[in-house]
C-alpha cells in the first residue's frame, strides 16, 4: 500500500511539474541554525496555482511528500534545515526554531524518519510555525494554497536559559470563585485557600476503544454505561476514510473494567445500525432504563434495555421533522395533564435536536416506543435582538434536564449569550431566559458565552445551576437560580487557580448546593503554543448556594499534569474529542461522581511523553490526533454529592 501511494505521488508530482512549469529548488536549498547562527532566510521555488488544494482532493488526507518523492518541487517547496544543538541542550534551555511561513502556504517540518515535528494551517497571512526543542535535521515543506512566483521564508533559533517546566501531580486545590458584576478588563484569577477536609480524587480507567463525544449513565445498582464511538464502521478502511460506529460498554465493578453490551444487529432485537453519527447514552436514575441512540441524520434509532444491557428492545425510529443533529435525550415526571402508558417507565421522554435553523423536540409517553413532535422551537434560528451583531444563531444546544415538577430546561450559548429555554407544558411551548440579563438586582454583567452547548443541572430541591465559558478569556462561569429559572445570581468565575482557559464545561448536581463540573483546562498562557497541554479537571462544591462557596478541583486524568489528554488547539471542538463530554451523579446514597474524557494525547501520538507538533495538519488544527481513547473517571474520595439525611 505504501509503495503504491509513493508511485502515485511521484506521478502526480511529475505531471504538475510539466503542467505548471515549476522546478528547481529553494534558494539556498539548505541551512544551519543554532546558538552561533540564530537566523536565516531563503526563497521558495517558483509556484503557480492552487496545487495543494487539487492534490488534497485527489489524495484525501494529504500534506506534502518528502523531497525524494517530489524531486522537482512540483507539489511542495523543500528545504533542508540543520539545528546545531544536541537534544541534551534543551535540558538546560527552552525554546526551539520559529519559521515564518509565507501567507500563501501551509507549513510542515519533518524529521529524517518522516515524523511530523511541526505544522501550520493556511491563515491568509504570514504566520509562525514552531519546532519546539529542535535538534538535528529537518525537512521544511511548504505547500502552496494559492501562490504565484517566489516567496521569502525566514527562520530563527530561539532559546533562553532554563528547561521547560515539567508539571507533576494532580493539582488538587481549594478556592473561592470570584463573583463578577462586569466582565473585567484583565483576565480574572482565583487563588488557593487552606483546606483540611477529604481531597477530591478519581480512578481513571481506559475503556480500550476510541470514544468521540463520550456520554455516560449509572443506575441504582452501580452499573455504568458508556458510549464508545470510533471511526471503524467499514472493514479495512483507514480512520480518516471511515464512518463512525458506536459500541455501548458497561462496567459492573466500579470502573475497573468495561465490556460491550452493544444492541445486536438483528432486526427487531437491536438498533441494526452498523454505522451511526452522533453517539449518545442516557440512563434514568429512578427506573434504570438504559437508552442508546444512533443518529442517522434524518432521525435517530432508539434501543432501550431494562436489564442492564442483557437484552434490548427496539424503540422508535425518532425524527423531529427536518434534519436531525446533536441530539439529547432526557426524562421527567408527567406534566400539563399528560398521562404516560408504560407502567415500567412512567415518565415523559424528550428527544431534542439541532436542525441547523433552530432547536426542536419531540416527546414519548410510552417509554420510547413512539414519539410526537412538540412543534414549537426550543430556540429559533435567530434572536429577536441579536447579540454582537450576529442575527443567525443556528440550533446547537447542550443537554436537557427536568426538575421534580416536570419542568424541562435546555441550555445553549445563543447568539453569544448564555440562555436557557424553559417549558412547563412538556415542550409544547418554551420561554427563553438570557442568564446574563436576569441577574438579581444587578443588571447585565456582559459576560458572553463562547460555546454553544452550555450546561444545566437541577438539584434535589429544584435549584438550577448553569455553567458556560466566556467569549473573552475562555474561563468557566456559574450562575444559580432558586426560582426555577426566572432570576439568576451574579456569574461566578470558577476556574481553578492557574488555569488559563477551558472548553465545554458540563455540570451535575445532588442535594442543595452540591455540584460537580468537568472540563478540559490548560495552565499554559500561550494560546499560540501548538504543544499547549490540556488536562481533565473535575470541580466540586458542597456549598454552592452560600454567599462565598468553596470549590475543590483536581486533575482527574491518569498521570495528572505530567500526562495531558490533549495538546494544541482546544476551542470549540478540542482536537478529536468533538462535542460532548459528560459528568453525572450516580443514584447511590453518596451520589458518587462519574465523568468522561477523550484522550487525544496518547503513546500513539507521542505527546503524552514529549512536546511534539499537531497531527492531521491539513485540517489546520494543531493537536488533531487520530488518537481518541475513551476514559472514565469515578470518584474515590472527596465530599459526596448527596448529603446525609439528618
Amino acid at each position: 500500500m505504501r509503495r503504491r501511494r509513493g508511485v502515485l505521488i511521484a506521478f502526480i508530482a511529475a505531471a504538475f511539474a510539466a503542467l505548471m512549469g515549476t522546478g528547481g529548488a529553494a534558494t539556498p536549498s539548505s541551512g544551519h541554525l543554532g546558538p552561533s547562527h540564530r537566523s536565516l532566510s531563503y526563497t521558495t521555488v517558483i509556484q503557480a496555482g492552487n496545487i495543494d488544494g487539487l492534490v488534497v482532493g485527489l489524495e484525501g488526507v494529504f500534506t506534502c511528500p518528502p523531497a525524494s518523492q517530489d524531486p522537482a518541487d512540483a507539489l511542495c517547496d523543500h528545504y533542508a534545515l540543520s539545528v546545531d544543538v544536541p537534544p541534551s541542550y534543551w535540558d538546560t534551555h527552552h525554546g526551539g526554531v520559529q519559521i515564518v511561513v509565507p501567507a500563501d502556504f501551509f507549513g510542515y517540518a519533518y524529521t529524517p524518519a518522516n515524523t511530523l515535528a511541526a505544522s501550520s494551517g493556511w491563515t491568509g497571512k504570514a504566520h509562525v510555525m514552531t519546532i519546539p526543542n529542535a535538534s538535528g535535521r529537518y525537512e521544511i515543506r511548504l505547500a502552496p494554497y494559492f501562490a504565484f512566483g517566489t516567496s521569502k521564508v525566514t527562520a530563527a533559533f530561539v532559546s533562553a536559559p532554563g528547561a521547560d517546566k515539567v508539571l507533576h501531580g494532580h493539582a488538587f486545590t481549594a478556592y473561592h470563585g470570584l463573583a463578577l458584576s462586569r466582565q473585567p478588563k484583565k483576565k480574572p484569577a482565583n487563588h488557593a485557600i487552606p483546606y483540611h477536609g477529604p481531597k477530591l480524587a478519581f480512578r481513571a480507567t481506559y475503556v480500550h476503544r476510541g470514544a468521540a463525544e463520550p456520554t455516560i449513565g449509572v443506575d441504582k445498582r452501580g452499573a455504568a454505561f458508556f458510549v464508545a464511538a470510533a471511526f471503524d464502521a467499514l472493514p479495512d478502511n483507514p480512520a480518516h476514510k471511515n464512518e463512525p460506529r458506536t459500541v455501548v460498554l458497561r462496567s459492573t465493578d466500579q470502573n475497573k473494567s468495561w465490556h460491550s453490551v452493544q444492541p445486536p444487529l438483528v432486526a427487531g432485537t437491536g438498533d441494526g445500525q452498523p454505522a451511526t453519527l452522533d453517539p449518545y447514552v442516557y440512563v434514568d436514575r429512578d427506573y434504570g432504563r438504559v437508552f442508546d441512540i444512533d443518529l442517522a441524520l434524518a432521525g435517530s434509532y432508539l434501543s432501550y434495555s431494562d436489564d442492564e444491557g442483557k437484552t434490548w428492545n427496539r424503540g422508535a425510529a425518532i425524527s423531529v421533522f427536518g434534519a436531525n443533529d446533536h441530539q439529547t435525550l432526557f426524562a421527567g415526571p408527567p406534566t400539563a395533564g399528560l398521562k404516560t402508558v408504560d407502567p415500567a417507565f412512567p415518565k415523559i421522554l424528550y428527544y431534542c435536536v439541532n436542525q441547523i435553523d433552530g432547536s426542536y423536540c419531540s416527546r414519548s409517553l410510552d417509554g420510547g416506543r413512539t414519539f410526537t413532535n412538540t412543534g414549537t422551537p426550543v430556540f429559533p434560528p435567530a434572536d429577536a435582538q441579536p447579540q454582537n451583531g450576529v442575527p443567525f444563531c443556528g440550533g446547537l444546544h447542550g443537554h436537557g434536564v427536568t426538575d421534580s415538577k416536570g419542568r424541562a430546561f435546555m441550555p445553549r450559548g445563543f447568539c453569544g449569550a448564555p440562555e436557557l429555554a424553559i417549558s412547563a407544558d412538556a415542550g409544547t411551548t418554551w420561554n427563553r431566559v438570557n442568564i446574563d440579563k436576569a441577574i438579581k438586582g444587578n443588571g447585565a454583567s456582559n459576560i458572553g458565552a463562547q460555546g454553544i452547548q452550555d450546561s444545566i443541572a437541577v438539584d434535589t430541591r429544584d435549584n438550577l445551576y448553569y455553567v458556560w465559558y466566556d467569549d473573552t478569556y475562555k474561563l468557566p462561569y456559574l450562575s444559580i437560580s432558586t426560582d426555577h429559572g426566572k432570576s439568576w445570581t451574579r456569574p461566578r468565575m470558577i476556574a481553578p487557580p492557574g488555569v488559563q482557559a477551558v472548553d465545554f464545561p458540563t455540570i451535575d448536581a445532588g442535594t442543595p448546593g452540591r455540584i460537580a463540573i468537568t472540563f478540559p483546562g490548560t495552565r499554559s498562557k500561550d494560546d499560540g503554543d501548538i504543544t499547549r497541554p490540556w488536562n481533565s479537571y473535575v470541580v466540586e462544591s458542597v456549598n454552592a448556594l452560600s454567599s462565598r462557596p468553596t470549590f475543590l478541583s483536581v486533575v482527574a486524568n491518569r498521570g495528572g499534569l505530567a500526562d495531558p489528554i490533549h495538546r494544541g488547539d482546544c476551542d470549540g471542538r478540542c482536537g478529536r474529542m468533538y462535542d460532548f463530554l459528560d459528568i453525572v451523579r450516580a443514584p447511590d446514597v453518596r451520589g458518587t461522581i462519574w465523568a468522561t474524557a477523550t484522550d487525544t494525547c496518547t503513546t500513539q501520538a507521542f505527546c503524552n511523553t514529549r512536546r511534539v507538533a499537531g497531527y492531521a495538519a491539513a485540517t489546520g488544527e494543531h493537536g488533531a490526533s487520530d488518537s481518541r481513547d475513551g476514559v472514565v473517571y469515578r470518584q474515590v474520595s472527596g465530599p459526596p454529592l448527596m448529603a446525609r439525611r439528618k
